[in-house]
């Protein structure tokens, strides 16, 4: 767990190091191609992130930023390094010595967000929907929510979504 400054860069680049991968192996949108994202990661103070990483001789290989507050812990953003560690589910490592700090830590809630990740069900015996509410009032609004709802009824199409990450893969490796 980062206690300074100087841990909280290197768990912090860390994590987007590692996520920037996992998005690439995926498919999915960079978050950190925008500066301006990775600023805002660089500048959450240390009192009000939850920062750890799993180092074995000198080598990041896995790591969490999260958040706790009131009896609630946030996990966030989990990575690992990929290759020779992978086998050894260092990223499930991590989370098991979290969920053992929550303990101890006295927090009452452990909250995955959003994501409908296998792993999760190993973990949570109960689940929240989350739902959204758009309201529109002019005709360019109307075109971006005809939009937008096209784009979610694609994105949760199962032919479509792996048509996508293809010509992704093959666009961006």
């Amino acid at each position: 767990i980062a206690k300074n400054e100087a841990e909280k860069k290197e768990i912090t680049n860390a994590v987007i190091e590692q996520k920037r991968i996992q998005y690439k192996d995926m498919g999915a949108f960079d978050i950190f191609c925008h500066q301006g994202v990775e600023d805002f990661y660089h500048s959450l103070p240390l009192e009000q992130s939850h920062l750890s990483a799993i180092k074995l001789k000198n080598e990041i290989v896995a790591t969490h930023l999260g958040n706790h507050h009131s009896g609630r812990y946030y996990y966030l953003l989990p990575a690992y390094k990929k290759g020779m560690w992978s086998k050894f589910s260092i990223g499930r490592l991590l989370l098991e010595e979290l969920l053992k700090w929550s303990h101890e830590n006295n927090i009452i809630e452990f909250d995955f967000s959003i994501g409908a990740e296998a792993y999760k069900k190993d973990w949570c015996d109960t689940s929240q929907d989350l739902h959204s509410f758009v309201s529109y009032h002019t005709p360019k609004g109307f075109l971006y929510h005809l939009g937008f709802k096209l784009k979610m009824i694609l994105s949760n199409n199962r032919y479509f979504s792996s048509l996508k990450n293809m010509v992704k893969k093959r666009l961006f490796n």
